[in-house]
């Protein structure tokens, strides 16, 4: 039976080895995170919590190249705002991306894959952020971290899976809050 650590973080899960698991791979394993935090249910809401939090991580944690991050944050995301913390729970996945994205000392695989969570939450968030102010704050958070993608990732990414990094999380998501401003302009 899966028991999560007491601290999730984006070392936990590696990009490359979740990119090579199919849908039913990963469904099944988020399925058994979610009973188990069904199971725990109100006798320890912390412990359901930190569950549910590893299963929503594991999902960010994957590349997104076949859209499978949009089927699977269902599972998660109703039991997570019933509980109320949703989008508590994304922020606080968001900080320790950033925090393994620019750790110097952490492998360069932890490092990337700290970058495919915030490309996935920001692709997962955008249509909320144009109306959620919370959500919101999550794009300026990682806008204002000015993310530069380190040499360490670019390598990682070419050496692993040929991919380029793409821009970097900060500008994506200083294009997204823009482009808020200027739809509303529109009117």
């Amino acid at each position: 039976m899966f028991l999560p650590s007491a601290s999730a973080n984006a070392s936990e899960y590696l990009y490359y080895k979740l990119q090579m698991k199919n849908y039913d791979q990963m469904q099944t394993a988020v399925n058994e995170r979610v009973r188990l935090a069904e199971k725990i249910g109100d006798s320890d809401s912390t412990r359901a919590k930190r569950v549910l939090q590893d299963a929503l991580l594991l999902i960010l944690s994957r590349p997104d190249t076949d859209d499978m991050v949009s089927e699977l944050i269902p599972l998660v995301r109703e039991p997570l705002r019933n509980l109320g913390v949703y989008t508590k729970e994304i922020s606080s996945i968001v900080d320790d991306a950033i925090i393994s994205i620019d750790d110097k000392h952490a492998k360069p695989a932890a490092r990337t894959t700290g970058l495919f969570i915030l490309k996935n939450v920001m692709s997962e968030l955008r249509p909320e952020a144009q109306r959620n102010e919370k959500v919101k704050k999550i794009f300026e958070h990682i806008r204002d971290a000015k993310i530069k993608i380190p040499d360490a990732i670019k390598s990682d990414l070419f050496i692993r899976s040929s991919m380029k990094p793409g821009p970097s999380p900060s500008e994506l998501a200083a294009k997204i809050l823009k482009s808020k401003i200027d739809r509303r302009s529109d009117f």
